[in-house]
């Protein structure tokens, strides 16, 4: 290779290098999020004492239900499988829950054989506690919920689902206690007494 052939290869080789290390500085980051493995230790399979509104009656309905939750896409979400029965009826349900990097907030999805809808929510985790926010169209009009995970131990956690006309003003529409199967607790009722056994 000629004297002068071979400096250009040389600069043209740096040259691609310097761009290539520039183009890796500016690439976003990508992979697990760290603030996903706050959610890690709770994968597993669960007893679920859900408590809903029973809307003929305006009264809390007790269920028994199950859950399993999976941490998929190496980490960067994790999955909830539900079922159980709901008024009499076969429920199922999946959720997934991600951290944004980009926003800075946590993101959950649900979708289940009763709504046949996509519902999304956003949110924070401040403290151990997750809380998420979304609006959907019922009967035409919009509501708004709020769900919140909390007491998450290496037992189980819990989780309630609140509702708004206004989006100032909640109720409490549902509430669940999520126990690890094979922990030796007693799961409880969702209105807080210990249940019998499954």
């Amino acid at each position: 290779m000629r004297p002068f052939t071979r400096s250009l290869f040389l600069a043209l080789v740096a040259a691609g290098l310097a761009a290539s290390s520039s183009v890796r500085a500016q690439m976003p980051e990508f992979g697990q999020p760290e603030q996903m493995k706050a959610l890690a230790s709770t994968d597993g399979d669960y007893d679920v004492a859900f408590s809903m509104m029973d809307p003929a009656t305006g009264k809390m309905q007790e269920n028994r239900c199950t859950a399993t939750l999976t941490m998929i896409l190496d980490g960067c979400a994790q999955r909830m499988d539900f079922e159980g029965s709901m008024m009499g009826m076969s429920y199922k349900g999946v959720g997934l829950t991600a951290y944004n990097r980009n926003t800075g907030k946590w993101q959950t999805s649900w979708a289940d054989n009763f709504s046949a809808s996509m519902s999304l929510y956003e949110g924070d985790m401040t403290d151990g506690k997750l809380v998420t926010y979304g609006t959907e169209m019922v009967q035409g009009k919009p509501m708004h919920y709020r769900n919140t995970t909390y007491n998450m131990t290496d037992h189980g956690f819990e989780w309630t689902m609140d509702s708004s006309e206004d989006g100032k003003t909640y109720t409490q529409w549902a509430h669940a206690v999520y126990t690890r199967k094979g922990s030796g607790k007693a799961v409880k009722k969702a209105s807080g007494n210990d249940e019998g056994g499954w």
